[in-house]
């Protein structure tokens, strides 16, 4: 078994997530006949889209009979493609990536273990699918999958995150424009990320991503202690990426800390609302499985 497959496809997640997968919100041309998504493209596929008249060389066999009994005149029956959805699985590996929650029911697993598990996840049941998804890495180390399909696509993402690190100062909303230009293909991107940026800038990024013809579902993975300030006291916070650190009498700061979170994550959901997009927030600890199966549930169906 490869070593990061235990640690990234929980059976308990997969099994919450079985019969569950990504969608497109409008018809696409995804690729070559496989998966369970509809394209504007017409071959031989198993449903009629319209008909158009017979010209000189049209194949013979699409021509529709029973039409031609009733109006003595010959139609081809068009057919819609079922075509593979790609998805793009953008994980956020910066420094505040790194930060471990404290609380001790979320075995002290870091923002960045939990992003890439939701990743994996969802890259699981895209590939389980017949679809077929790629990963690429905004800052730390590692390397990207490009998109592929089928068994060996997810050992590869297994592989891939086992060997990814969060590290270095990476402005999220930057590096989702700078990578756009990468996805050339129409798909489902997936940003998976704490989101600590300037809400301006990814709007930008949202805006971008949906203007170049791609649904979005993101994910903003906090700690508990990042969600609501649970620790007392006199506490030194040292910035993970690169900012300087500061001693707080926590209680003093919490209400306003508070209200500021509050704040922050109405504007994101907001962003996301505002360019048809879905927003997922996720905090580290919780049965990742049911979060991402009820929210599927919500925006796709199944």
């Amino acid at each position: 078994m490869l070593p990061g497959w235990k640690k990234y496809f929980d059976p308990k997640i997969l099994a919450d997530l079985s019969g569950l997968g990504l969608r497109r919100s409008q018809i696409f041309d995804g690729g070559p006949l496989a998966g369970a998504h509809h394209s504007p493209r017409h071959g031989h596929s198993v449903e009629f889209a319209d008909h158009r008249p017979y010209v000189p060389g049209d194949d013979v066999r699409s021509v529709d009979w029973k039409i031609f009994a009733r109006t003595d005149r010959y139609f081809l029956r068009n057919r819609e493609d079922e075509t593979t959805l790609i998805c793009y699985l953008l994980v956020d590996a910066s420094g505040s990536m790194d930060f471990a929650a404290i609380d001790a029911a979320s075995g002290a697993t870091t923002k960045f273990d939990y992003a890439c598990q939701a990743a994996a996840a969802l890259g699981f049941i895209t590939l389980d699918n017949q679809d077929r998804c790629s990963l690429r890495l905004l800052g730390g180390t590692g390397y990207d999958l490009p998109i592929a399909g089928g068994a060996p696509q997810l050992e590869a993402l297994a592989e891939a995150l086992s060997r990814s690190r969060p590290g270095g100062d990476t402005r999220i909303g930057a590096a989702v424009r700078q990578v756009l230009p990468q996805l050339d293909r129409p798909g489902v991107v997936v940003l998976v990320s704490d989101l600590l940026d300037e809400p301006e800038s990814i709007d930008t990024a949202v805006a971008q991503l949906r203007a170049a013809g791609h649904d979005l579902l993101v994910l903003q993975v906090l700690a508990p202690e990042e969600r609501g300030l649970t620790l007392a006291g006199t506490t030194r916070f040292e910035g993970a990426e690169g900012e300087p650190a500061i001693e707080l009498q926590v209680e003093a700061f919490a209400q306003a800390y508070q209200q500021a979170l509050y704040a922050f994550t109405d504007q994101l959901v907001q962003c996301c609302q505002r360019h048809g997009s879905h927003f997922l927030g996720l905090t580290v600890g919780e049965p990742l499985g049911k979060r991402l199966a009820a929210a599927l549930h919500q925006y796709y169906g199944g």
